[in-house]
């Protein structure tokens, strides 16, 4: 006993459309080249947008730096930031953006944390005029059709008064005197 199914030209239609699509998927998805280099971030700056008790949190400005002669299409950031060996943070951005061949752009993205002592270390920190600090920002940015994720692990050193904007003079300086 056969059991009747979709006309044969409507199933027809349906794999080339199957396959039209995946065709389309393969075109998008190698649109990069194989031996692309993956961007490279520094951490520029920190502010707070929200502080509760169980939560904290911050716009983490980084400049991203595109090491190929191409241009990029970032679909998305994904990472997590600690400072001086500690967690601070986790950060996610899924605004895509494209990154100019061999040149850089300013990014924000969001970070969350729950460690409210990380916070009181950071500030006793710059109370007692010890304000260099060590990070790391480790995780992975999705290119091209964001099917692929591409890791990262970079390390750097940041003054901390600088980066949270306290170590700025709130008065400009005095013109310097014009000598004859």
């Amino acid at each position: 006993m056969r059991i009747p199914g979709p006309p044969l030209d409507r199933t027809l239609k349906a794999m080339r459309l199957w396959c039209a699509c995946l065709l389309l998927g393969a075109g998008t998805a190698i649109a990069l080249p194989a031996d692309m280099e993956p961007p490279t971030l520094k951490l520029v700056g920190i502010r707070v947008i929200d502080l509760s008790p169980e939560r904290q949190t911050f716009a983490v400005k980084l400049l991203v730096g595109n090491p190929n002669m191409f241009d990029i299409p970032l679909r998305s950031l994904d990472c997590d930031i600690e400072i001086n060996g500690q967690p601070f943070a986790h950060g996610t951005r899924d605004q895509p953006i494209t990154l100019p061949g061999g040149g850089e752009e300013v990014v924000e993205l969001r970070a969350v944390t729950s460690l409210n002592e990380l916070l009181r270390q950071i500030q006793a920190m710059v109370a007692a005029g010890d304000t260099s600090a060590s990070y790391r920002m480790h995780g992975d940015v999705r290119v091209g059709d964001g099917t692929v994720p591409m890791p990262f692990d970079q390390r750097g050193e940041l003054d901390l008064r600088e980066l949270m904007g306290l170590g700025r003079d709130r008065a400009a300086p005095a013109p310097e005197p014009e000598y004859i």
